[in-house]
């Protein structure tokens, strides 16, 4: 079945977002409920971090997070989820890299470290910044890659609930048709944000949000479920990092939004490797670890929701999932 798609024109509010209706209704809630996935981001990428995750899903208060296949402490976290998992139900995705941004500490590309691709830089990792990813990686070397990271984390038994995107890179309008076509594959849902004007600025790719609006607006009207809003808190360490968390909440309004957090024990390996946020990164720990984080959830009628949930809705709209207009809009 073949979908006539046309690219409307694209209407933002203030902040450069582009307006949408809401999909929560769809997914079985009202226009009014704050429905928001809590979700840790990076995951794999330290021992310290891995140690993090360990404590937190297994409170049993947030389930949803994302590894990156790329990482050397990957096997690692990945044998600890499955232990856990036999006790706790997790969320549990991939988060697809083309980008490796660390000073010392690198990574490299999974399915091949030839140069003619435009996955890596002249010593052989990826990336380290968004913008020199997009001007290299040559898009079918990129689906080459995002295949090899999903299939690094199945092979080792995982059970995959969704996508999402470190730095955002596959969710740039040059690999988003590849995204969706993936997602479409594989049946994930892949996580794709209503990005502001501003975001796509501090990104270095300002150039480049009519395009992603384009492709919002098409994949909106095939009823894709568009993370409408995202939210997080700084990697800086910050003077009372839960009062920062409780202005985030508070902001929330209805519609569906996905905020990340950035965990890790604080120890020489995390200074090692990040050592502008690795106070930052220890903070939002112990935001997770204490319970007065999860009496906010309550105070300001959030709801707690999962791509586990998500993809549900997901599976009765992939079927005619269409990626190839996607594709249109990106090389025109």
């Amino acid at each position: 079945m073949t979908i006539c798609l046309l690219a409307r024109v694209s209407y933002t509010n203030l902040k450069g977002e582009l307006i949408m209706p809401s999909i929560i209704d769809k997914l079985g809630f009202s226009q009014t409920d704050k429905v928001v996935i809590l979700h840790l981001d990076d995951l794999g990428i330290s021992h310290s971090a891995n140690q993090a995750v360990i404590d937190i899903f297994s409170q049993n208060r947030i389930h949803s997070g994302s590894i990156i296949a790329n990482s050397p402490w990957m096997p690692e976290l990945v044998q600890n989820i499955k232990d856990l998992s036999q006790k706790i139900q997790l969320d549990i995705g991939v988060h697809l890299t083309f980008t490796s941004e660390y000073k010392n500490f690198r990574w490299r590309p999974i399915a091949t470290n030839d140069p003619q691709t435009g996955l890596v830089d002249i010593q052989g990792f990826l990336w380290q910044n968004l913008k020199d990813a997009v001007a290299n990686v040559v898009p079918k070397y990129g689906e080459l890659e995002m295949r090899a990271q999903i299939d690094a984390l199945q092979k080792l038994g995982l059970e995959l609930t969704h996508m999402d995107t470190h730095m955002f890179s596959a969710c740039h309008p040059k690999f988003l048709p590849i995204l969706v076509k993936l997602a479409k594959e594989y049946r994930i849902p892949a996580m794709i944000p209503n990005m502001s004007k501003q975001m796509f600025e501090y990104m270095g790719l300002d150039g480049d949000i009519e395009l992603y609006h384009k492709q919002l607006s098409l994949l909106q009207q095939q009823g894709y479920p568009i993370v409408e809003n995202f939210k997080f808190a700084s990697l800086q360490s910050v003077k009372n990092k839960l009062r920062a968390y409780r202005s985030l909440l508070k902001s929330i309004g209805p519609g569906l939004t996905h905020i990340f957090f950035h965990p890790a024990i604080y120890n020489d390996e995390l200074k090692g490797i990040t050592p502008e946020t690795a106070v930052g990164r220890f903070q939002d720990y112990e935001v997770l670890m204490n319970h007065e984080f999860y009496k906010l959830l309550e105070k300001f009628g959030i709801q707690v929701y999962t791509y586990r949930e998500l993809s549900r809705y997901f599976l009765s709209i992939v079927k005619n999932l269409e990626w190839k207009p996607l594709e249109q809009i990106s090389i025109n």
